[in-house]
Formats: structure tokens, C-alpha cells, sequence
């Protein structure tokens, strides 16, 4: 479980994406399973695992951008590092854009068995150097993060009775500077170590239905935030501590899966126990329950039905509660009486799985109470509130179609709505909608793509927000196998050069412009 001190949110690009095998987006309502924040799901991330030798390097037109990265695995080992740096770049009206950093990560995974268990071993350390944020004030003020820090480290154990123990710990810094030309400097750091640690069973109950039950515990020590904030003008200097808070979540849950005939039905529950305390202020204590149902109903020739029912929450962060201070954003009050977010949530699936075809079709509604949202205070400071309850609904539509030997065409996108339940007001962060088409030719030995994303303007801004116009994106890639082992790549991004915002953030900046990449990779077989 990642957590985060930035006040953007929860952010796992200090992972090279050379170092990850796989990414898996679990919709619906998955705070049982999960704990704390996963109100309408959960992504997971996977580490690579090699086998054999591989290296990678490239360079990207954005920035300058260059990488390269080795790895080397067995089977039961598999480690690899990665090192990756780029420049400003531009954006397609010429202007420049602070995007730049340097970031170098590595990942080593073991995996054992002996005396009826099977062990695993993750190490992942990251070391990021002159981060910079954009945003739409720069260059009159300049956020940079100068270092960024993270050891991921987990071990698990599972036994072959269904007994499953994992424990991890997360130290993590964080070096925040916020330059105000010719006014201000303030350097903000900030450090914590999260931990975890879980014991869940899986077993057969009343002879059919698959049961899992758990505990888990997360929790976060000695997280602090130093701020030292310097007057250019009189050279004075002032230093005070902003954040120094602790974080425990204590939980139980369980579940039962079964088949009725046809159908397949799970439903599951789970408490939740949390304790926050920041240095001078009361501790913060609060408790929720939270589950589902769940059912999957195939329909013959293909189709099937899911239908999934349940309750998420998320408590507010430390950060949220009571850092009061310096952020790239400006300047920041915590509010330690944030109630927690509430939420129901409501999914209707329809897929059909045909020899050469996959359509697939989503309708969701999610109800949330007491949701936590950024608001001004002033131009320059703002705060966070429990501002209102809202509805965010939406439909997702996904499928491929395969017209012939080697040639596939893939489709998706979304139509998503943020509402709130007093005077019909947007909610904030409810992305614009969109569509994809992709095309892809695999001849073997080269292979190329090509995808075009439309992105609808968005017109009702929430607080934070300003409006957005319409896009049209297309990138271009192309792959050969030069000789046997050896691949190179080319590719394009924004091949049309639009001028575009990638969210509707008040002060996100405009996207880089056209860029080109190339690379090569040489696995030896």
C-alpha cells in the first residue's frame, strides 16, 4: 500500500516502467478487501520478472530524454536496475515546461519453497534527483522536488494449508523547494516510515463455498515535516516544524465466494479501526464498516452479466488533518475535524467473449458523503473541508475486434459525471470523457500501432478547476528485430502537436508538444 505526502495525491512514478511486468485495475467497491481509499477500486502493480539477460536504452526528443536499464533473472531470482533523466521540454506553442529530473531504481525479487511454503522476497529502492513540477506560474514561482527517496521491502510466506503472512516497511523522503522570484524560498522536507503487515486464510466452509478471512494492520511513524522559509529581501530566516504525526489502521475482514448453479456469488465484510496523532493536537479516532455483494451470471453464447453492490470509505490523510505549511500548490491549513468519505456504490457489467470479437460494457454509480475537497481560503491558501455529498456516474465501454491473421483493433473509452447533491455543483477531479481507437499489424519480426485518443472539453470545472477545450491525440510505434535478440523501436507522441491540458487542474500547464522516441533492447534467447 502506497500513501503519499504530496498534496497531488498518491503517485508510484518513482518505479522505473522498465521495472514493471504488469499493472491490473480491479473495479468496484474493493475498501474490504483493501482498507482505506480504495473507494471505487484498486490498482496493482507488479515487478518484472526476467529471465535471462535484457538491456534497454533509448532517448526521447521531450526534454532530452535518455534511459537504460539491465536486468537478469532465473526463474527463482530476478533483479534489475534502471537510470533514467531528461530536461525541460517544451510545450507546442514554445513555451517551457519545469518537467525536468533524474531517477535511478532497481528491483530485485527471490522466490523459494521448502517444509510445505513458499517464501517471497521484494526489494525495490528508488533515488530521484531535481524533480520539477509544472504548473501554470512558472517560471515567477519555481516548485521543485530536489530528492525523493523510497525503499519498498516485503516478505511473504504461504503456506500450502491456506495460511498467508506478509509484513513490508516503507521508508520515504521527500524534499520539496517553492521559489517565489525575488520573493521567497521555502524548503519543505518531509520523511515517514509506513509499514504493514497481514495474516489471511483461505479454506472450503460448509463444504462449497471458498472462504477467505484476515487480518491486517497498517501504519505510518515518524512522519514530519520540516519547513525553513527564507525572505529574499531581508535575508531572514524562519524554521518550524509543520507536520510530526503517526498513523495506525488496524482491520478484520472476510468472504465467501460459492457457485449457484450458473452463477457465481461472493459477499464479503470488514471492520476498520483508526488512530491519528500529530504532535500538540488531540488524537483522532474513528471507526467503519464496509462490504459487498457480488454476483457473475453467464448467459449462454458467450455473454455473461456482473453485478457488484458495496460500501468503500476513506479517511483523511495526515497531510489533510493537520500539515499546515508549503506545498507546490501554495500555501496550505490541515483541518484535523475532516470526517471520513463515505461511500455506496453500484456496477452493472455486460461482456460477450466471441471467437474474433470482445465487447464490453460498464454502468456505474458511486454515492459519496462527507467528500473532502481543496477549497480557497485566498488567492495563494487554501484548506481542505468536508464541502458536500455528490454521485459519480459513468458508463465504460472496451472490446477488440480481430478482422484477420495478425491485424487487431481495439476500442474503449468513458462518459463520467461528478455531481453534487446541493445546487447540482461539479465535483472536482472527475476527468473529462474520452474515446480510444487503436490499430496493430504483428508480422513477427516487426510490429507496429497506432492509437488515437479523443478527449471532450470539459465545461463545468469543480472547485480548483478551470474549463478545458477538446483534443485529438495520436501517437505512432513501430518495432523490428534487427537479428535474433536484438529490437529496435520507434515511436511518436502527440504526432499532431496539439495544444492540450492533461487535467482540468487550475494550475496544470500545457502538455508537451510533438516527441519522438527510439530505442533498443537486446535479450539474448
Amino acid at each position: 500500500r502506497i500513501v503519499g505526502d504530496r498534496r497531488a495525491g498518491v503517485s508510484a512514478s518513482f518505479v522505473d516502467p522498465l521495472l514493471l511486468g504488469s499493472v491490473d485495475v480491479l473495479r468496484g467497491p474493493a475498501s474490504t478487501h483493501y482498507g482505506s481509499g480504495a473507494l471505487g477500486g484498486v490498482v496493482q502493480v507488479f515487478p518484472r520478472s526476467f529471465q535471462g539477460l535484457r538491456l534497454a536504452t533509448g532517448h526521447g526528443t521531450s526534454g532530452d530524454e535518455r534511459y537504460l536499464a539491465i536486468g537478469w533473472g532465473d526463474g527463482d531470482w530476478s533483479v534489475a536496475l534502471a537510470g533514467r533523466q531528461r530536461d525541460n521540454g517544451r510545450a507546442p506553442d514554445g513555451g517551457e515546461l519545469n518537467d525536468h529530473y533524474s531517477r535511478y531504481s532497481a528491483a530485485l525479487t527471490r522466490r523459494w519453497e521448502g517444509s510445505g511454503r513458499s517464501f517471497e522476497l521484494l526489494v525495490m529502492p528508488s533515488a530521484s534527483r531535481d524533480i520539477g513540477k509544472s504548473n501554470t506560474a512558472f517560471p515567477a514561482r519555481t516548485t521543485t522536488y530536489p530528492r525523493e527517496d523510497h525503499l519498498l521491502l516485503r516478505f511473504a510466506v504461504t503456506a500450502d494449508s491456506g495460511w498467508r503472512a506478509s509484513a513490508f516497511v516503507h521508508p520515504n523522503t521527500l524534499r520539496t523547494e517553492s521559489l517565489r522570484v525575488g520573493e521567497s524560498l521555502n524548503t519543505v522536507e518531509n520523511e515517514a516510515f509506513d509499514l504493514g503487515a497481514g495474516l489471511e486464510r483461505s479454506f472450503t466452509a460448509w463444504g462449497r463455498a471458498a472462504a477467505h478471512v484476515g487480518v491486517d494492520y497498517f501504519g505510518r511513524r515518524g512522519v514530519v515535516a520540516q519547513e525553513r522559509r527564507e525572505d529574499l529581501a531581508s535575508g531572514a530566516l524562519k524554521e518550524v516544524r509543520t507536520l510530526d504525526g503517526r498513523h495506525d489502521e488496524l482491520a478484520a475482514y472476510g468472504s465467501l465466494r460459492w457457485n449457484w448453479g450458473a452463477t457465481k456469488l461472493q459477499t464479503g465484510m470488514r471492520f476498520t479501526r483508526l488512530r491519528q496523532v500529530n504532535d500538540g493536537a488531540a488524537p483522532s479516532t474513528d471507526g467503519a464498516w464496509t462490504g459487498f455483494v457480488g454476483m457473475v451470471r453467464p448467459l449462454g453464447r458467450g455473454v455473461e452479466l456482473a453485478l457488484n453492490v458495496g460500501t468503500g470509505l476513506r479517511f483523511a490523510g495526515l497531510g489533510e488533518r493537520y500539515f499546515t505549511g508549503t506545498t507546490g500548490r501554495g500555501q496550505t491549513i490541515g483541518n484535523p475535524d475532516l470526517a471520513p468519505e463515505r461511500s455506496v456504490s453500484a456496477d452493472l457489467g455486460a461482456r460477450w467473449y466471441g471467437e474474433k470479437v470482445f465487447l464490453g460494457a460498464q454502468l456505474f454509480r458511486l454515492g459519496i458523503d462527507d467528500y473532502i475537497e481543496r477549497v480557497d481560503v485566498e488567492p495563494g491558501l487554501r484548506t481542505f473541508v468536508n464541502l458536500t455529498s455528490g454521485t459519480i456516474r459513468g458508463l465504460e465501454l472496451e472490446g477488440f475486434y480481430e478482422p484477420r491473421e495478425r491485424w487487431l483493433i481495439s476500442w474503449g473509452g468513458h462518459l463520467l459525471q461528478g455531481r453534487g447533491d446541493r445546487g447540482d455543483a461539479p465535483l472536482a477531479d472527475v476527468p473529462a470523457d474520452r474515446a480510444h481507437l487503436g490499430l496493430r499489424y504483428d508480422a513477427g519480426c516487426w510490429k507496429a500501432r497506432a492509437v488515437h485518443q479523443y478527449r471532450a472539453p470539459k465545461s463545468d470545472p469543480g472547485p480548483g478547476e478551470k474549463a478545458i477545450p477538446s483534443v485529438g491525440l495520436l501517437s505512432l510505434s513501430f518495432e523490428y528485430e534487427l537479428r535474433q535478440g536484438l529490437e529496435l523501436s520507434v515511436s511518436a507522441r502527440n504526432v499532431l502537436d496539439e495544444l492540450y491540458f492533461n487535467s482540468a487542474d487550475s494550475l496544470s500547464p500545457v502538455a508537451a508538444g510533438r516527441s519522438f522516441g527510439i530505442g533498443l533492447v537486446y535479450s539474448p534467447r
